[in-house]
Parts: structure tokens; sequence; C-alpha cells
């Protein structure tokens, strides 16, 4: 069923919407005509990240023994091959060595949370990694608001060619400066200049030292900062909507040979 829906479905449908270009090419190779292709990327509802919970967020930073730690965030799922976590702690374990301030929080769950945890303890990181497991939707933007970074490790592989990752987006809305790995659209969305830093896909020392430019340099988190939100402005759900009306409208038009 999914082999079907994934290289049969694409061939009989009027349109077909993807949010990568390596997903783009990939239905080319189905032989889908381009005209059919409408490229739509992720966004963000940035009113959401506006409306996080102050008192919350102290509460958490005290519970957490936050207070005075540099803190690096990955919210997301923990399950391979998507979310390569592994990358992460060795990059950390980088980045503890110098500045041993750092803290890693980890809020998510997925059936490699248990793997995840025991290498922490192996790379004897267990007090400086702060595993945080499954939390409400509605809660996500408190945890942001406690982080100084926000990190997404990635491999350059189909897997992450054709993902695009939703904590960019978060990220840049919630104005934490964002750091993940040269893979598929990324480069591309970050913008020029990037609101945010690209390190080597796959690549763990390359990732700490992106980690390191950005707990380091203040006036570097504060350009990330700003640049973000105006990425996430631009990728904003209610600017993405209308251009997604407009992309329907003008495959229809196509299709018909009528805006009406």
């Amino acid at each position: 069923g999914v082999h079907y829906f994934e290289t049969m479905l694409p061939k009989h449908v009027d349109f077909v919407s993807v949010h990568t270009h390596f997903l783009r090419d990939q239905v080319l190779k189905l032989g889908v005509k381009p005209e059919k292709i409408i490229y739509l990327p992720h966004g963000t509802d940035s009113f959401r990240f506006v409306q996080f919970d102050v008192g919350e967020v102290e509460k958490l930073r005290h519970e957490m023994g936050l207070i005075g730690k540099k803190v690096v965030v990955f919210i997301g799922s923990l399950s391979l091959p998507s979310h390569p976590v592994d990358i992460l702690l060795d990059a950390f374990q980088q980045v503890h060595t110098v500045l041993p301030q750092a803290v890693l929080l980890i809020v998510g769950g997925g059936e490699e949370y248990d793997r995840w945890v025991a290498k922490a303890q192996w790379l004897g990181l267990q007090d400086s990694i702060i595993f945080r497991g499954r939390v409400p939707g509605a809660d996500v933007p408190n945890y942001y608001k406690l982080a100084h970074v926000s990190a997404e490790p990635v491999i350059d592989n189909p897997v992450g060619r054709s993902s695009l990752p939703l904590k960019m987006f978060e990220s840049w809305a919630a104005g934490v400066p964002f750091v993940t790995q040269d893979v598929g659209d990324r480069k591309l969305l970050l913008g020029e200049p990037p609101a945010g830093l690209l390190a080597n896909a796959g690549d763990a020392n390359s990732l700490a030292q992106a980690i390191l430019q950005v707990l380091a340099n203040q006036d570097l988190a504060n350009q990330l900062i700003a640049r973000g939100f105006e990425q996430a402005k631009k990728y904003s759900w209610d600017n993405l909507s209308t251009d997604m009306a407009t992309a329907y409208q003008q495959a229809l038009t196509i299709k018909y040979g009528s805006s009406n």
C-alpha cells in the first residue's frame, strides 16, 4: 500500500504538492509533468510562540536546574532514521568540554528514547543532558524559551534530503538561534544572510563548532534571532496559505484554462 501510494498515486492525480526540492525531483522521476507539481514548504504559527507562559518558563528553569546554564535544545521525535540524535549527543560532548556549564535539553519521545539515554550515560553526561520526554504541544513554546540555541542533527541521505524540519521554523518564531546541517533545502530556506548556522552534514565535530559559535558570541546570536524573525514572517501560515491558494488557482487554470 505504501509503495503504491508513493510511486503510483502521483501519476493519477491532477496536482502534487511537495515541501522539498528532493521530493520534487523524485516525483518528476515518476513521470509527473512539472506543471502538476507545486512546491510548498513548511510554515509556522508565529502567534503561538508569542503566547508563552513567562511564569511557567521560570518554573521549568528552576525545576530543571538551568539557572546560569547555557541551554542547547532539541525538540522532536527520538526515532531513526529521521532524527539521528546520536550525532547531537557526540557534538554536545565536545560542547560540554569547552563549556562545562552547558546543558542539552531533549524534548520528545520515540522508539530510540532508552537508547539515547543509555548513550548519554555512556558518555558520562547524564548530569548535563536532560531527557524531558513528550510534552503537550501547547507547552512547546515554553521549552524553546529556555534555550540559548536550538540544534538539528541530520545526515545527507534520502531521508534527510526529503525532510524539512519544523524545528527550524519554530526556532525562528520563538526567537532562538538555530543550528542545523547542510542537507536538502535547509540552506535555501535559511536565506541570505542566513537565519541560522550550517554545519557539515552528519559531522558531530562541525555541529559542535557551530553550537559553540552561537553560545560564545551574543552578537552573532542576536543577528540570527533577528533574521529568524524575518524568516518566520515570510513562512507564516498566513502567507503560505495565500501562496497555496494562488498556486492551486494557477494549477486549476492550467487544467481548465480559466481562473474562475
